[in-house]
């Protein structure tokens, strides 16, 4: 520990923090405050399950969750925020300069339809529903890339009615028969009934990551996130591979 001010470092979950970047581990407890962000998707699926888990196992740990519309990537590099949930949406060598990434899923969208709306149960193109109105999600959702591109692949431009970013309210919106709408599976673990689920040929899916600083990977809260997080996950029947 030559070198290290203890009078200006942050201590923080077992690990000392100074100034220069330099960590120092004094003890395996998890324990502190962490500081998360999350999007809508993840929020709905997944954030009670992680949250609970945590609470139970980790009573010392103080979880603090915060959305915000952007990517996360540079607010976790400059610590601001200490994980988060992040999708990867076009290559870019330098967004992950300094952080380190775990998959928490290869998330899989599937067509939407009103029950009995097709004869067949997939894999199915779009142009299939090319007649029908869709929902989308607004732009700048965290899985709007992906719905853009599967539609900007359509023989015939689709008639966008509805811009919709709560996934539940699509899948109730879709039962009423009003319209279609490609969902991704983390918004398809409880759905509700009158609705179909139709894989897709081609298939598309975005990848989403839970990113991290290289500096801090081995704080012990953040080691205690990341093992909740592939457990729910792998409990969820997520795309893990």
């Amino acid at each position: 520990m030559s070198g290290l001010d203890l009078t200006v470092a942050d201590h923080v979950d077992g690990m000392i923090h100074d100034p220069n970047g330099r960590n120092v581990v004094l003890t395996d407890a998890v324990a502190g405050e962490l500081r998360v962000f999350f999007f809508g998707s993840v929020g709905a699926t997944m954030l009670e399950p992680i949250m609970a888990r945590l609470a139970a196992a980790h009573p010392a740990l103080d979880v603090r969750t915060s959305f915000v519309d952007r990517d996360p990537s540079e607010m976790v590099r400059r610590g601001d925020l200490d994980v988060a949930f992040a999708v990867e949406r076009e290559p870019d060598p330098h967004r992950y300069v300094g952080l380190e990434r775990m998959l928490v899923a290869r998330d899989w969208v599937r067509l939407v339809v009103p029950s009995g709306a097709l004869d067949s149960t997939g894999p199915v193109s779009l142009d299939v529903v090319a007649d029908r109105p869709f929902i989308v999600p607004p732009p700048g959702d965290a899985y709007c890339f992906v719905v853009n591109k599967a539609l900007a692949a359509m023989s015939t431009p689709p008639t966008v009615a509805h811009h919709i970013a709560d996934l539940p309210t699509i899948l109730r919106l879709v039962a009423t028969g009003v319209a279609v709408a490609l969902v991704p599976d983390l918004g398809l673990t409880d759905p509700p009934p009158g609705i179909d689920i139709v894989d897709l040929e081609p298939a598309q899916h975005r990848v989403i990551d839970v990113v991290y600083r290289s500096a801090s990977a081995k704080r012990p809260a953040i080691q205690a996130f990341l093992a909740t997080v592939a457990e729910v996950a792998d409990e969820l029947g997520l795309d893990r591979s």
